[in-house]
């Protein structure tokens, strides 16, 4: 029973924590503009660059349902042999997973309770 939910709770706080990369990828501006202007140069890139363009990226790069399959490897990979990293890894990757997990449910408190203005 306990192993369940230990099993359940990291499955959780790993899809949290994809869900919010993705979506840091696919929607949101970042610290400095910095993923809106990732996303435009890409854009641009692509109306100049056949490669670019067969290689479809620009528009991966806008899908959140593109970013959340490219950041669940890693995710998995990371959930799979931390128990074979170094310590210090783990403890970034770590406060890494779970700071992406929280913001992720910062974002979904917002959503599910819009400000009724």
């Amino acid at each position: 029973m306990i192993l369940g939910f230990l099993i359940f709770a990291k499955l959780l706080l790993y899809g949290l924590a994809c869900f919010r990369l993705s979506l840091l990828i696919s929607d949101d501006v970042g610290p400095f503009g910095v993923f809106s202007k990732l996303r435009s140069f890409l854009k641009r890139e692509a109306k100049e660059s056949k490669a670019i363009r067969a290689s479809k990226v620009h528009i991966g790069i806008s899908c959140i349902r593109c970013d959340s399959i490219w950041f669940a490897f890693p995710l998995a990979a990371y959930a799979m042999f931390r128990h074979r990293l170094l310590d210090w890894i783990v403890v970034g990757g770590d406060i890494f997973v779970f700071a992406m997990a929280l913001s992720a449910i910062a974002i979904l408190f917002v959503r599910a309770f819009p400000e009724n203005s």
